[in-house]
């Protein structure tokens, strides 16, 4: 008898997660401005158990702060259920209403408990509640304005759309009114700084995905091998490690980690580019008589001034390079940037190491992108 109790309730179970799985897999695999994956869509036959659960949480949450977060958490899911429905379906207009429709009225639900608080943002947990709420009114406002210029042409989606956002602007005012005066539109003014250099930074990261994945097909065209290019292969595994690390630092918003890992992809990449760009001569001319001249990298050539250039290399002085004596340096950080690209901690262990210098204070490139610059200090 148990047995044949516990095989509907597992066929519910499989029922209510196997079109999860399917809708995930149906859509595009992209992320979007609020939430990855939202679960179950309201295409789903079983989304009202999804509506349920929610409710019961809701029933359960007695702390009118931690009520206000619930129905943000619980808007910030509908509105990922809007993107989601609307690249599953692009055609469907009663499946987008739908789930616009839901959306509006999570966004009166979540109005209505923010303007029964009595709290101030004195309190510590609503003072976070509400930075948490200025970067979702950011976000969905971008969200709903970029698919308010693609339902233009839909007079339905395009109306809904606009009672959407009309909604996101009394939110607005609503949690000003909680908030310390002007505070929540200082908030939102970070946020969309923020949100900015997020998509300066993600532009960036595509840049540069494109020249390693440029390089990377060039390889085999050229038959270079891990054996007989070293090199190449070394600096390729380098730029696309520090790239993986560089995504995985901008998904978690530490901006500052992933222009260091932009900094080490451009270091790699100019070296790689000196080094595919170089003369294929180089290191290759025979001469009958040793001739040495002394390069300004600090290295003696053997056949005369032909050899060095063919390595795109002046020439410092004739003759071997002299072995000098190891020079004693003080200690005092006065940065200079020496001709190769690298960073001294002064001008004397600059010298020391035979580089000559290119400009005073610490090696930097900056990267423009139509917006403000961005330092991005390459470590090599």
């Amino acid at each position: 008898m148990k047995k044949l109790l516990i095989l509907p309730v597992f066929g519910l179970v499989f029922l209510f997660f196997s079109p999860v799985v399917a809708e995930e897999n149906s859509q595009l695999n992209k992320s979007t401005p609020v939430i990855e994956n939202p679960g179950v869509l309201p295409t789903n036959p079983f989304y009202f158990l999804k509506e349920w659960r929610r409710g019961i949480t809701r029933f359960f949450t007695t702390n009118p702060v931690a009520r206000v977060e619930l129905e943000l958490k619980i808007v910030n899911e509908k509105a990922a259920e809007v993107v989601k429905v609307q690249e599953a379906l692009p055609e469907n207009t009663e499946a987008i209403s739908e789930a616009l429709e839901n959306y509006r009225l999570s966004q009166e639900r979540l109005q209505s408990r923010l303007e029964a608080l009595k709290e101030t943002s004195k309190n510590p947990n609503l003072a976070k509640l509400l930075g948490k709420l200025a970067e979702r009114v950011v976000r969905h406002e971008k969200l709903f304005s970029d698919l308010a210029e693609k339902f233009s042409e839909n007079t339905e989606l395009s109306t809904l759309v606009n009672e959407v956002r009309g909604k996101i602007s009394e939110l607005v005012g609503v949690a000003a009114q909680k908030d310390e005066s002007d505070n929540f539109n200082i908030r939102m003014k970070e946020v969309s700084s923020q949100i900015v250099l997020e998509e300066t930074l993600e532009r960036a990261l595509a840049s540069l995905r494109a020249q390693i994945d440029g390089y990377e097909q060039l390889v085999p065209e050229k038959n270079w091998t891990k054996e007989n290019n070293p090199k190449i292969y070394e600096l390729l595994e380098n730029a696309r490690y520090h790239l993986r690390l560089a995504n995985s630092a901008l998904s978690k918003k530490d901006f500052v980690e992933t222009k260091t890992h932009i900094g080490h992809i451009q270091g790699f990449l100019e070296k790689l580019s000196r080094l595919i760009n170089q003369d294929p001569l180089c290191g290759q001319i025979q001469c009958l008589r040793y001739d040495p001249v002394c390069g300004k990298d600090g290295k003696t050539y053997s056949c005369g001034e032909a050899d060095a250039q063919s390595c795109g290399v002046s020439i410092a002085y004739e003759g071997e390079c002299a072995k000098e004596e190891p020079v004693a340096c003080i200690t005092l950080y006065a940065p200079v940037c020496g001709i190769n690209g690298k960073t001294y901690s002064n001008d004397c262990v600059a010298g020391s190491a035979g580089i000559e210098i290119k400009y005073q204070g610490e090696c930097g490139a900056v990267k423009t992108g139509g917006e403000a610059p961005i330092l991005l200090t390459p470590i090599y």
